[in-house]
């Protein structure tokens, strides 16, 4: 995890403040991962150039997880919302 300044402008007097901004790789991937079966992308979305450049202009440091990893990440997922609906039902 990895702490940068943020800055943002207040709409109603255009002033700018700074915050505290805390990235969190993993939770990056997740929320990736969480995009990719939302929307049904196939899993080599992370080869795509398009979206190399996306997530590069975002966050310069980020490391793309491969197709590999987003495919077990995806079936870890899978797996959790599984055990949940059995413990539910």
């Amino acid at each position: 995890m990895s702490t940068a300044l943020q800055a943002s402008v207040r709409k109603d007097d255009g002033t700018c403040a700074l915050s505290n901004y805390q990235y969190d790789e993993l939770e990056s991937q997740k929320l990736f991962v969480r995009a990719i079966i939302f929307h049904e992308y196939p899993f080599n979305i992370v080869t795509h150039d398009a979206s190399l450049d996306y997530v590069h202009y975002l966050c310069p440091s980020h490391k793309v997880p491969s197709r590999t990893t987003v495919t077990k990440l995806c079936k870890s997922i899978y797996d959790d919302e599984r055990k949940f609906v059995w413990h539910v039902c």
